[in-house]
């Protein structure tokens, strides 16, 4: 008689897929990445003669 709250089958889950065991032969291929080109640095622009006046 199974114990309260437990399945009556044992073993086979039949959702889930099946591998074979051991290692595989041939290793993931790395895809290669194209190189992200940077834009130069450029100098900050001057300031103002004068700063901006506030009106109020």
């Amino acid at each position: 008689m199974p114990c309260v709250g437990t399945r009556p089958t044992v073993g086979l889950i039949p959702t889930q897929p099946l591998r074979e065991a051991g290692q595989i032969i041939e290793p993931s291929v790395s895809v290669p990445t194209a190189k992200v080109i940077k834009p130069a640095a450029t100098a900050a622009p001057d300031p103002d003669e004068e700063p901006p006046a506030l009106c109020l």
